[in-house]
């Protein structure tokens, strides 16, 4: 019996959809009669989209014993955005319709959690092994590393709310590197599993 090598390739959304109409809130219109400035009026949620591409093979030692390989590649990314009363405010100040505009920005927040989330990841996972494998029954051991790679938009004034100008500030600031308007961090994982 010789080497047998697997792939497979998944690629699809993960999550679902929202629209959050933060207007009617009582929070909201709490906000907004005290004059509070860059209040929320809507969300939007992407769905979560990612993917994965895995080999797997498997070569024969001795007998039952077979070594093994697999290597996996995968990816997603998380997006939102949002409308505020920055717009408006700006455009009843100056009467300029591009004023509106300065109310939509990506939002840098789960909505489900509140907690500052990654945008995108990417990552790498290798490993090797040892098995037996009868025909109707395998076991076996593996061990090996994974490594992602994060990506968190950089947001300067720290409101969970990236805006055009800040995209801008970034790239201006950076030699217009379209990977400075993102926080780029990683993680490094060694795991052992039957």
């Amino acid at each position: 019996k010789g080497s047998q090598a697997t792939q497979s390739f998944t690629a699809g959304v993960t999550g679902e959809s929202s629209f959050q109409l933060e207007l009617f809130k009582p929070e909201t219109i709490f906000a907004l009669l005290l004059g509070q400035s860059d209040v929320t009026l809507f969300t939007f949620e992407f769905p979560e989209v990612g993917f994965e591409f895995l080999y797997r093979q498997s070569v024969p030692i001795i007998g039952p014993l077979v070594g093994t390989f697999s290597g996996k590649f995968f990816g997603g990314l998380d997006l939102g955005f949002g409308y505020d009363t920055r717009g408006l405010s700006q455009f009843l100040d100056n009467f300029n319709p591009a004023s509106l505009l300065n109310g939509f920005f990506l939002n840098d927040v789960d909505p489900a959690t509140g907690q500052d989330r990654d945008e995108a990841y990417f990552g790498v996972e290798l490993a090797v092994g040892a098995g037996i494998d009868l025909g109707i029954a395998k076991a076996g051991v593996e061990a090996g590393f994974a490594a992602t790679i994060l990506f968190n938009f950089a947001d300067l004034d720290r409101d969970t709310k990236i805006r055009a100008d800040e995209l801008a500030a970034n790239l201006i600031a950076n030699s217009y590197n379209p990977i400075s308007v993102f926080d780029v961090s990683g993680k490094l994982e060694i795991f052992l599993r039957a």
